[in-house]
């Protein structure tokens, strides 16, 4: 799996730590959790910490932390249980001396009848509470009175009166005093005469200001129930509303919806069924063994789910249906995530939320502390989940979550309104439900404002349930299904007459389309929320842990000893241990790198060697000293060590390359962590606890040991902490993220030592026995026995097999990912899906990106138009070069042909073929020419010019220089070197991308232009190239005699230099495509070299080309003609000048050069020599 997919997984299922909400507490491993529910006996955090340090209240040693002792009797109770209005201690005592719960929210005001109303309707001379007691005191207003905005009434006389007696002065207008015959009164409207003065008037569409003379605009848009359903735009005087994509605007308020006709999904004589609101049609959906309790639908897959009250959930297509989840009788509310498919639900039973995959196969609990919700909501397009929740007391509110269950808060207070039938216009954003007793429909925002009831609807008959979509609410009663526009609630139509409980609307934009951050991801169960950066977590079934690329597993643990490597897997209470490798060399560590299918382990003399996973390979990494300890960067695959005397730490790249010690102490090193996700690494120096940087830099110590340690020290990855278990205080754990350490306590007793973590499990060993814990409760899940001295145990990051002969094809065929099938290279991008995973037709064109670029035959890549027939392969199979117009001089064009660069004629002379397709298999002259005399011995470098070196054989062509083949692939790749270290795997494993340098470990370092290597600042325009791509010969100042420098310009050996003898530029980049000379010469007279490869050597002083550079493979590379070979003078020895120039082992390619240049080139072999 791609590890950038990895870290983006990451972010979904780790916190950053960006600190917590004011009411919340944070875990060690950055989560957040309420205040409240701190050392209330219950593990919140899945590291455990929230229970940690936990100290027993006052007066009250009888009870461990996190309990509550009952008063008068014997026993203890969680903290949790405490005012809970549940009595658990026998005499009650836990519920006494209770702070008073609040059945209303702050911004509420409550009424006597126990109704919560916004405050804002407090003394607004409307009965809001139905009893009165919300106008009670608030004065009475006659016709002279006076109502202040905060709701009181003032008495006649206290208008102008010279005291400001309302919060905005209403009551002293600057009209006071005035008459109208004088200048209007003042006022910027209409003026009337009264006793105290004038009172001024304003038009429809405004307002009279405090000052009580100029008319202001009035915002119709801002009343809790705007007249608007979408959306509301305020004008001067006026307002205008506009709908949302599907709906239309019919008339000046009223929002109606487009497309498919509205259909109602309700049950009837036990069968679910559709119900067309115009044309009264009634569809039977599915026919029901029970009456279901709860229903909804996804619209986009075709389901329809519903629930009975035995605890079952069903579903059906509308042909077949099946039984998706079976649990304990209670469920309530029942809702379906649409974006993905998902299935939500309540049970009052169980007090929780609940979540299923689309798949149906597994579910995992939402929410299940202080909750006791009923109907649930769910918004996807917003990540949106409510529900009504029956708090302490007599509370009940309307509870709003992301819909993984984070950031939970109220959104409005229901209580004594005995509220049902939840339920959601989605594009009006706003929740709607029935009070029974305000016998009204109540309605609020999303976000919590815009609180309103609308009343007289059902006064005769109470309504049974809801559904609201496009401006129109229906409802049912025991008559039957009514319908009533939002907008004239006097115009009810009865619509049809039967008993129908359940109801919701059946229409595409009651669940409209939209992006989901699931839509990508491999997450087992993956929940939207906002709360996160990537808009999405990860989650699991219960006893399931999530690995770190969004997947489930039971809890899996790889360990060692020291003739094998094993894994041991958890399934609830039972367990499974499997042989993954052995030898008989001695294992004293291992690590395994999971994302590359390597085992990497170290014998008894301290030899690195790594084994493949996935086919039967065996190497050895190199190292400067023996090693001991080894740890593998899951992101690079570069390994760390320790050395066998544990007095240093170091690195080095999986193919031996740059290897580093990074850390030398005079003292012990006893272990090593290797933080990988966030770049550091924390090790064990006798009694101390130190970090540094992966690229290495200052050691910093973390702690001091002062207890000492019982066994060994667990690196919890996801967690970011330690774990170890301490041999005076017990379990012990360090987060290395708050940089705090806790001590567990008393409620954790684990013996031995803790070999491995990874929240919320860890496992420790003791007398060969591992026991697995769950962090969050101090719980000992299972034990397993095991065999030998256990070495060292890692936790397995993502599925293993054992280590066996896995087939491999012959070349050039390719194998299918994780299957033993072979396919051809023509099976390839064919639009046929040849693997059972489809990998042969992953990243295939289908189109590309621009009209202006050439799709390669292969449909296997894109390129520039001009690219096509420029002499080079820039296509895998080499299309860009099929039936290309030869070039040639005019006047011999009618006697000879003449090639391109890097191409040579057909025997007939009538065509040109790339000398890549010559003895590759396959005849492409029509004479069949460039397939004759394959089997030649090689010729002598004096003769004509063919290729070099033997032709390879027909099924494997060779790899035109520059570009190397990918070493590890099935099937023969070959890349250029510009493909290396692009961001992009063109190698099947990836070889290409492995080992790119971000940044140096030095500042002193030059990094190289293709981020392949670093090379000392020093040895920058040195005069040789020591990158791969010669940059650090780049830019390079000239250097010349200094008498001379005023007259001419003298260039570096392997430079040359522009027309106008102002700058130098390397060989290589002359005729390379790009101007680096200022005046453009290098680039000049490059189409010129049409050699005839009969004369190619007579004609080298005439050609233009440059030196091109070479990255050495491991084997002899063959020339492309018209190059020829040159060679190192460090490869000379004691041989002759004739032997060297034949035997050199060390090649270079090179293209035929000017004469200056090969002048130039002479003179240097002749110093030489």
């Amino acid at each position: 799996m791609d590890l950038q997919f990895i870290c983006w997984i990451l972010l979904a299922s780790l916190t950053i730590s960006r600190g917590c909400h004011e009411g919340q507490w944070q875990c060690d491993d950055g989560n957040c959790i309420p205040d409240v529910w701190r050392c209330d006996g219950d593990g919140d955090c899945l590291d455990g910490s929230d229970e940690m340090d936990c100290t027993a209240l006052p007066g009250s040693p009888e009870c461990p932390p996190g309990q509550f002792p009952c008063l008068d009797s014997v026993g203890c109770v969680d903290s949790s249980a405490r005012c809970d209005g549940q009595i658990q201690c026998p005499t009650g005592s836990d519920e006494e001396n209770c702070t008073a719960t609040q059945d209303c929210l702050e911004s509420d005001w409550t009424c006597r009848n126990h109704i919560c109303i916004p405050k804002e309707q407090r003394c607004n001379g409307l009965n809001d509470c139905l009893d009165n007691s919300d106008e009670e005191d608030c004065g009475l207003c006659g016709e002279e009175g006076i109502r202040c905005p905060e709701g009181t009434c003032l008495s006649a006389e206290q208008r102008c009166d010279g005291q400001i007696d309302c919060s905005d002065g209403s009551d002293e207008p600057i009209t006071c005093g005035r008459i109208c015959s004088m200048n209007n009164g003042g006022c910027s409207h209409v003026c009337v005469d009264v006793a105290w003065g004038v009172l001024c008037a304003c038009p429809v569409g405004y307002k009279l200001s405090p000052n009580g003379a100029v008319c202001e605009d009035l915002d119709e848009c801002a009343p809790p129930f705007a007249p608007c359903p979408h959306h509301c735009a305020n004008t001067v005087g006026s307002y205008y509303c506009h709908c949302r994509d599907g709906f239309k605007l019919n008339g000046s308020s009223t929002c109606l919806a487009t497309g498919d006709a509205i259909r109602l999904l309700t049950v009837q004589r036990r069968s679910i069924s559709l119900l067309n609101v115009k044309s009264q049609q009634f569809e039977v959906i599915q026919t029901l063994v029970s009456d279901p309790v709860a229903l909804t639908f996804d619209l986009t897959r075709g389901w329809y789910y519903w629930a009975d009250n035995h605890g079952g959930i069903y579903r059906s297509d509308g042909e077949h249906s099946s039984t998706i989840y079976t649990g304990e009788p209670g469920i309530k509310g029942l809702a379906c995530d649409w974006l993905n498919g998902n299935t939500y639900w309540t049970n009052e039973k169980t007090e929780s939320i609940y979540m299923q995959a689309a798949d149906g196969k597994s579910y995992t609990t939402l929410l299940s502390k202080d909750i006791s919700p009923s109907e649930l909501v769910l918004i996807s397009v917003e990540s949106l989940m409510f529900w009504i929740n029956t708090g302490h007391g007599d509370r009940v509110t309307i509870e709003k979550s992301w819909m993984d269950g984070s950031e939970r808060s109220s959104l409005t207070a229901l209580t004594a309104q005995s509220a049902h039938s939840l339920t959601a216009d989605v594009a009006a954003r706003r929740l709607y439900w029935i009070s029974a007793f305000k016998k009204s429909i109540e309605t609020v925002k999303v976000d919590g404002t815009g609180r309103y009831s609308i009343t007289g609807l059902f006064n005769r008959r109470p309504a049974l349930s809801l559904a609201v979509f496009a401006s129109s609410f229906y409802w049912v009663d025991d008559k039957g299904l009514w319908q009533v526009p939002q907008n004239q609630p006097d115009q009810k139509t009865f619509i049809w007459k039967a008993a129908l409980p359940v109801l919701a609307v059946y229409h595409e934009l009651q669940q409209p389309e939209g992006s989901s951050a699931c839509g990508k991801t491999h997450c087992h169960l993956c929940q939207l929320t906002k709360g996160n950066p990537v808009g999405f977590v990860c989650a699991c079934p219960n006893s399931k842990v999530l690995l770190l690329d969004g997947t489930c597993e039971y809890p899996r643990f790889i360990y060692a000893t020291f003739t094998n490597i094993n894994m041991l897997e958890f399934r609830g209470r039972e367990s499974t241990k499997i042989q993954l490798f052995d030898t008989d060399d001695g294992i004293l560590s291992f690590d395994l790198d999971w994302y590359r299918d390597w085992l990497y382990w170290t014998n008894q003399t301290g030899h690195i060697q790594r084994t493949s996973v996935t086919q039967v390979k065996t190497e050895v990494v190199t190292t400067p000293l023996p090693v001991c300890l080894i740890k593998v960067d899951q992101r690079r695959g570069s390994l760390f060590w320790v050395s066998c005397d544990q007095h240093s730490i170091g690195t080095a790249a999986a193919d031996n390359r740059y290897p580093k010690q990074l850390y030398h102490t005079t003292k012990e090193i006893r272990d090593l962590y290797l933080d990988w996700l966030r770049g550091g690494i924390v090790w064990l120096e006798e009694e101390q606890i130190f970090t540094m940087s992966m690229m290495g830099g200052k050691a910093k110590e973390l702690l001091h040991l002062a207890g000492g340690v019982r066994g060994n020290i667990a690196f919890d990855l996801r967690a970011n902490s330690l774990l170890w278990n301490s041999k005076r205080a017990g379990l012990t754990t360090m987060s290395l993220l708050q940089e705090r350490s806790h001590r567990a306590g008393r409620r954790w007793n684990i013996s031995g030592s803790i070999v491995a973590a990874f929240e919320p499990f860890l496992l420790s060993l003791s007398d060969d026995v591992m026991t697995l814990w769950d962090r969050r409760d101090g719980s000992a899940i299972q034990e397993v026995s095991v065999r030998g001295h256990v070495l060292s145990v890692n936790v397995a990051l993502r599925d293993i097999r054992t280590v066996s002969n896995t087939p491999v094809c012959n070349e050039p065929s390719v194998l299918c990912r994780h299957t033993s099938v072979c396919l051809s290279q023509a099976q390839l991008c064919d639009g046929k899906k040849d693997c059972p995973d489809g990998d042969d037709e992953e990243f295939c064109e289908t189109t590309c990106p621009s009209k202006e670029d050439f799709k390669c035959k292969d449909r296997r890549s894109c390129i520039s138009r001009n690219l096509v027939c420029d002499g080079r392969s820039n296509c895998r199979d080499s299309s860009d070069e099929v039936d290309c117009p030869t070039v040639a001089a005019p006047a011999a064009r009618a006697n000879i042909l003449k090639c391109r660069t890097g191409s040579m004629p057909c025997k007939d002379g009538t065509e040109c073929v790339l000398y890549s397709h010559v003895c590759d298999g396959e005849e492409d002259c029509r004479d069949g020419s460039d397939e004759l005399g394959c089997d030649a011995t090689e010729q002598n470098l004096s003769n004509e010019m063919p290729p070099a070196t033997k032709a390879p054989a027909p099924t494997v062509p060779a790899c035109r220089s520059p570009s190397v083949p990918c070493p590890h692939s099935s099937t023969h790749l070959c890349i250029s070197p510009s493909q290396f270290c692009n961001g992009r795997k063109d190698c099947p494993d990836g070889f290409d991308e492995q080992n790119c340098v971000k940044r140096c470990p030095s500042r002193d370092d030059f990094r190289c232009k293709d981020r392949r290597s670093c090379v000392s600042k020093t040895l920058v325009c040195d005069g040789r190239s020591h990158c791969h791509d010669g940059s650090d010969e780049v830019n390079c100042l000239s250097i010349a005699l200094p008498a001379a420098r005023t007259d001419i310009l003298k260039c570096r050996m392997g430079s040359s230099m522009c027309r106008d003898g102002t700058e130098c530029v390397l060989l290589s980049h002359v005729c390379d495509g790009e101007r680096d000379c200022r005046d453009g010469s290098d680039e000049e007279g490059c189409n010129a070299a049409q050699i005839d490869p009969t004369t190619a050597t007579e004609n080298l002083n005439e050609s233009p080309l440059g030196v091109k550079p070479f990255t050495e493979p491991a084997t002899k590379p063959s020339c492309t003609s018209p190059s020829i070979l040159i060679f190192s003078a460090k490869t000379v020895g004691t041989a002759s000048p004739r032997a060297w120039f034949v035997t050199a082992a060390r090649t270079v390619m090179m293209a035929p050069m000017r004469s200056t240049v090969q002048a130039q080139l002479h003179l240097q072999l002749g110093q030489m020599f």
